[in-house]
């Protein structure tokens, strides 16, 4: 059975947008690729901006008697994700542009 996802959320205002962020993809095994960390959706609340999604690398924990390292559940911190955020902005995420989401890969754990 599949643990539940959970409910980690929180609003911010970067350069005078507001923003909502909130988890949407707990870390999981994926057979086409392998594990995957979690992702956050990140929103501007006026809902006419392109979306952003924050996809962070997977955490692994040795598991006693397991072949296999089971996915930990890495604590969000608010104050990462909005570093986070900043950084996709100077990677290319333009919040006023409109279009399909920006997915911006996280090179560390949103610890």
């Amino acid at each position: 059975m599949a643990a539940k996802m959970r409910a980690i959320e929180g609003e911010l205002v970067i350069d005078s947008f507001r923003m909502h962020w909130s988890l949407v993809r707990e870390q999981c095994w994926c057979t086409d690729h392998g594990w995957r960390g979690l992702a956050i959706r990140v929103e501007v609340l006026d809902g006419r901006h392109r979306e952003l999604q924050l996809e962070y690398p997977a955490v692994r924990t040795e598991k006693a008697g397991s072949a296999l390292p089971a996915a930990a559940r890495p604590k969000v911190r608010a104050v990462k994700v909005e570093s986070h955020i900043r950084e996709a902005i100077l990677s290319g995420w333009d919040p006023e542009s409109r279009g399909k989401a920006y997915v911006h890969q996280v090179s560390e754990s949103p610890e």
